[in-house]
């Protein structure tokens, strides 16, 4: 009885964030159960050169609480820091309600904000995990596990020869809304631009694994909903289903009990 008490205090206080963004100009919501930390905008990567420090979509670097073109200034050994003098460079994720985006550099940062998705840091007592189907049907939470929100799987943003990756563990490689783009570049001068070449990777569907070759070589999706229906693969969020009162689990062998001292 004394150890299943210790045992209950350490699970009580074990908390685990994670980040949803709402690919909106809206703040979202954190799943039930779970408690928003704070708000943000949705930071993709930072760039100087071609040296690229990508954000984890799922982690708690990738929601700043206030958008800036360019936060990062270059300091040398001189004692002298520079900012946005060099070719610095942001990527954020867009807000995919607003059509037609604009062609030509913005620089007011007031017109730029609505273009920037919002993003909420969520804190709760377990860990989410994700799934990914490239079959038809999209995927499902296995039993004990139930769904925080499905989406489509994020591989990866590329802007020239940089490219901004998202593991596939990670809950920010699972987004409820595609869009094309995916993300807005800003730089060192004070600008941000939708460039055409700029491309996004998604995990795609591959139906028929026993066909030869490379299934899929030259199929063409046009717009987004043939992109949703037929192109991109699915992901699901899963949350392990607490245990209910009285449940046996088994732990290096052993027979615990997690919500109620054992008799």
């Amino acid at each position: 009885k004394q150890w299943y008490q210790r045992r209950v205090a350490i699970t009580a206080g074990d908390t685990h964030i994670f980040v949803v963004h709402s690919q909106t100009d809206a703040i979202p919501e954190c799943p039930s159960n779970h408690l928003a930390v704070w708000s943000g905008y949705s930071l993709l990567s930072l760039t100087a050169g071609f040296v690229v420090t990508e954000q984890d979509l799922g982690d708690t670097g990738s929601c700043v609480e206030r958008f800036d073109i360019m936060a990062m200034m270059a300091c040398q050994g001189n004692d002298v820091c520079r900012q946005a003098v060099r070719t610095e460079r942001s990527y954020w994720l867009v807000n995919s309600d607003l059509e037609d985006p604009p062609l030509k550099p913005m620089a007011d940062i007031d017109s730029i904000t609505p273009y920037i998705s919002r993003c909420v840091a969520c804190m709760g007592t377990q860990a989410p995990i994700v799934k990914h189907s490239t079959d038809v049907a999209a995927p499902v939470c296995d039993p004990g596990w139930s769904e925080l929100w499905t989406g489509f799987s994020y591989i990866m943003g590329k802007s020239g020869k940089m490219g901004m990756g998202q593991q596939l563990k990670s809950v920010g490689s699972c987004h409820e809304t595609m869009s094309n783009p995916m993300f807005i570049e800003c730089n060192g001068r004070g600008t941000c631009s939708f460039f055409t070449n700029n491309i996004d990777f998604w995990l795609a569907r591959n139906p028929d694994l026993l066909q030869p070759g490379m299934w899929g070589m030259g199929s063409v999706y046009n717009g987004v909903d043939d992109i949703k229906d037929r192109g991109v693969a699915r992901c699901v969020v899963c949350l392990k289903t607490p245990y209910a009162e009285g449940q046996v689990f088994q732990l290096g062998g052993g027979r615990y009990y997690m919500n109620a001292a054992p008799e």
